[in-house]
C-alpha cells in the first residue's frame, strides 16, 4: 500500500488537497478489497491531524482492479490460478480535503489485517497494514513524490535482485530515501520484526540500500515472505516540506531458471540538503 498527495488549489487561509491511496492484494484472496463487492461501504479511512486540528474521512473507491503480475507466457487469464506466482492487483482510492495552513500535517491510513503468510514477523496478521504521509503547507502548495513502478518484487533464492520504486516529484524537490520500520497500528506504532530482522535487514541474506536514489538490492538465502517500508522525504530550499511511505511485501521463491537482470534506476538531480 502507498499514499500520495496533490495540491489542488492554494487559498489565503486553507488549501485543497487530493489524497490518493493505492492498495495491492493477492487476487485469489477469498475476501473482496476494501470498498469493493461485499466490502462496499467499508472504504479505507483517512485520518489526518496537526496542531491545527484532527479529522477523519472515508476514501472513495475510484478504480481497480488492475492486474499487475507479470505474465511471461502471454497465456492464461489474470487471477485464474494458472500462475505459480502470487497474482497481484491494484486498487485506487481518493479523497479531497480542505486543510488549514500548518507545518505538521500527518495523513495516515490503516487496513486490517496484514498477510498471515509473512514469515519475518510473528503473528503478522495481528498487525494492521498502515502507511503515512507528512506535509508542511505553511508556505508552499506542495505535491508529494509519486511512484512509477509497482511494488511487487519477487526474489529468487541466492540471486541478486535490485528494485527501484521510480519515484518522481513534479515540483523538482530534493528527495531523500530511507528504510523505516513498517507501521503496525493506528497512531504510527511500528510493528516488531522477529529477531535478526529489521527495517534495514528485512530478509535472510544481504540487503543494501542507497538513500540518494532509493535503489534497494537484496540477495536472499531462504524461501520467505517479508516486508519493507520505504520513506521518501522531500526538501525545498533546504526546508522539509513532506514525506510519503510505501509498504512493500517481498516474496522469495526458488527459481528453476535465472531471469535476465533488468535494473530500472531513476536518478534525479540531487541538491544537497540537511535532512
Amino acid at each position: 500500500m502507498d499514499i500520495s498527495f496533490e495540491c489542488v488549489s492554494q487559498g489565503a487561509n486553507f488549501d485543497l488537497y487530493k489524497i490518493t491511496l493505492k492498495f495491492y492484494r493477492d487476487c485469489s484472496s477469498f475476501a473482496d478489497a476494501p470498498g469493493v463487492g461485499n466490502n462496499t461501504g467499508n472504504e479505507p479511512i483517512l485520518n489526518y491531524s496537526s496542531s491545527c486540528g484532527s479529522y477523519s474521512d472515508p476514501f472513495a473507491f475510484t478504480s481497480g482492479p488492475v492486474y499487475i503480475t507479470p505474465n511471461c507466457t502471454g497465456s492464461g487469464n489474470p487471477c485464474s490460478g494458472s500462475s505459480s506466482l502470487v497474482e497481484l492487483e491494484e486498487y485506487t482510492y481518493e479523497k479531497i480535503i480542505n486543510i488549514d495552513k500548518c507545518d505538521d500535517w500527518v495523513f495516515s491510513v490503516c487496513i486490517n489485517n496484514r498477510n498471515a503468510s509473512i514469515t519475518t514477523v510473528t503473528g503478522a496478521d495481528n498487525y494492521s497494514l498502515c502507511v503515512e504521509a507528512e506535509l508542511n503547507n505553511l508556505i508552499f502548495c506542495n505535491n508529494s513524490p509519486t511512484f512509477t513502478e509497482y511494488p511487487a518484487p519477487y526474489i529468487c533464492v541466492n540471486e541478486s535482485y535490485c528494485f527501484n520504486n521510480g519515484a518522481i516529484d513534479i515540483d523538482g524537490d530534493s528527495l531523500v530515501y530511507s528504510l523505516v520500520t513498517p507501521i503496525g497500528f493506528n497512531g504510527g506504532t511500528a510493528l516488531q520484526y522477529d529477531a535478526g530482522f529489521s527495517s534495514i535487514n528485512p530478509i535472510s541474506g544481504s540487503t543494501t540500500f542507497d538513500p540518494v536514489n532509493g535503489n534497494l538490492c537484496m540477495n536472499a538465502n531462504l524461501i520467505q515472505v517479508s516486508i519493507v517500508a520505504m520513506k521518501i522525504s522531500e526538501y525545498r530550499n533546504g526546508l522539509f516540506i513532506g514525506s510519503v511511505i510505501r509498504d512493500i511485501q517481498i516474496i522469495t521463491l526458488t527459481c528453476s531458471t535465472v531471469p535476465p537482470v533488468f535494473l530500472y534506476f531513476l536518478v534525479a538531480p540531487v541538491v544537497p540538503v540537511s535532512p
